[in-house]
């Protein structure tokens, strides 16, 4: 059974809302992807149709996320 290698890492960051002494080394799974529970994408709709796209922003916090999951971030930024 094939089991693919995942990236080992270690960050440490500071979570929204949470007091500074709530920083770990090692974030929960769960920590770590509610940085990106408020990412959106947002589309101007008119009668006719989408008009146009407005991607998630990313910040250098999630950019960095993505690069240590090995997830290139225009990957995700074409998630809409």
């Amino acid at each position: 059974r094939y089991r693919p290698q995942l990236p080992s890492f270690s960050i440490s960051v500071p979570m929204d809302g949470a007091p500074p002494e709530s920083t770990s080394a090692s974030p929960t799974t769960d920590r770590v992807l509610s940085l990106f529970d408020r990412l959106t994408v947002d589309r101007l709709v008119e009668e006719s149709g989408i008009v146009q796209v407005f991607p998630p922003r990313l910040t250098p916090k999630h950019r960095r996320l993505l690069e240590l999951a090995d997830v290139p971030a225009p990957v995700y930024e074409a998630l809409t």
